[in-house]
């Protein structure tokens, strides 16, 4: 997951383009889809975020903001 932000930041700036312009939102279907998601972006995404996540800021990663979405609200 880390690595796709990387290189969508990178193209984004390749193509001219500004990457704190863009959100990435990953919408889960299925419960153990968001769940292995969340999983995920926790290891792989949320040590990285600058901001660290907070319910009242919108983490980015390479200048792009993240959103885990999905069936499960709360999360």
């Amino acid at each position: 997951m880390k690595g796709a932000l990387s290189e969508l930041s990178a193209w984004l700036q390749a193509n001219g383009l500004n990457p704190a312009d863009f959100r990435l939102r990953l919408e889960a279907k299925t419960i153990t889809a968001q769940r292995d998601a969340l999983k995920a972006f926790k290891t792989e995404v949320e040590p990285h975020l600058a901001p660290p996540a907070a319910p009242h800021r919108k983490g980015t990663l390479n200048g792009v903001e993240i959103s885990v979405e999905g069936p499960l609200h709360g999360f």
